[in-house]
């Protein structure tokens, strides 16, 4: 009989790749440990892990099992907080990975929406790539995934993820903006090959990065020289505006620069680009409730916004 102790040993040896490594944060001799995954490779009737002198290995009957364990773990644990949460007897925890730019746009809104429901409600928000949190949802280290993505959300080697659900919520657009007094600001149409004469501020480690470079470069076009690369979007965009520099970025992001005339969109028709905005949640849906009044929030929301835009343009 497979026990939670077994899979929480487990998970915590893959994590830090061998037994010796797990027993401290386990709290469990190095025996103790060895006879709990023996007992869970028994009842299982397979083995999960190759151990020698250098560590712990998954076999591939390990790989298969690992994410099954963790989101066994995940679910009992989400469980147990809402149970307690609900007796008073601790504070709910919603753990959400997110684009970076929505840290300032519709996110805040809908968790002010979610604490005036949840009072005690906790949040652990986190920002990363759309692809790192594709990842994290499966690991079950978030609960959900907001963010903006360019690449196929569900695609994986061989067809489909089953373990991973995307669902659109919108579209953004970014674009190239100039700060005033810029050479191309107030421009008509400019070539991609202008634009690489000129320094860029660009987002570092963020998926509109790979698109900004892969223009140029399907253009056979020296990628340009990107003076600033920063995750922090507040520094690109003051940086942009200090030193003179050109700058790809969200539209919504660049809407008070552009109204107060500090930034100014230029047009170059290959740096023009169109994002899916969803939410990343594993198969079968979290359950927790806060969770799923969360994503109604977020749907509702980005509704609104794709309706602004749409009469907007």
């Amino acid at each position: 009989m497979v026990n939670t102790n077994q899979l929480r040993h487990f998970i915590e040896v893959v994590e830090r790749g061998s037994l010796a490594a797990a027993t401290g944060p386990l709290g469990i001799t190095q025996s103790a440990l060895t006879r709990s995954l023996q007992k869970l490779e028994e009842s299982l009737g397979c083995e999960l892990l190759e151990r020698d002198r250098r560590g712990a290995r998954l076999t591939a009957y390990g790989e298969s099992f690992l994410d099954h364990a963790r989101a066994v773990i995940f679910e009992l644990d989400r469980a147990g907080e809402s149970l307690k949460a609900i007796q008073g007897l601790s504070e709910a925890q919603v753990k959400i990975g997110v684009s970076p730019n929505f840290l300032t746009w519709i996110l805040p809104e809908a968790i002010a929406a979610i604490v005036a429901r949840y009072p005690g409600i906790n949040f652990r928000i986190s920002t990363a790539t759309a692809e790192d949190l594709a990842a994290q949802v499966k690991r079950c280290d978030i609960d959900l995934a907001f963010c903006q993505t360019f690449f196929n959300p569900q695609a994986k080697r061989g067809g489909r993820d089953p373990e991973l659900n995307f669902e659109k919520l919108m579209t953004a657009r970014a674009r190239a903006f100039a700060p005033a007094g810029h050479p191309l600001a107030g421009r008509g149409a400019i070539s991609l090959a202008e634009a690489a004469a000129h320094a860029w501020v660009v987002p570092f480690k963020l998926t509109i990065n790979y698109r900004f470079e892969q223009a140029f470069l399907r253009a056979n076009i020296p990628v340009p020289v990107q003076t600033i690369n920063s995750a922090s979007i507040s520094f690109c965009k003051s940086s942009a505006r200090a030193l003179g520099l050109l700058m790809l970025m969200p539209e919504h992001l660049m809407a008070e620069d552009v109204a107060a005339g500090a930034m100014l969109p230029i047009d170059v028709p290959e740096l023009a680009m169109e994002h899916d905005v969803g939410l990343f949640t594993r198969k079968p849906a979290n359950n927790q409730p806060v969770v799923r009044h969360l994503a109604e929030v977020l749907r509702r929301l980005c509704a609104e916004q794709d309706g602004n835009s749409a009469n907007a343009v």
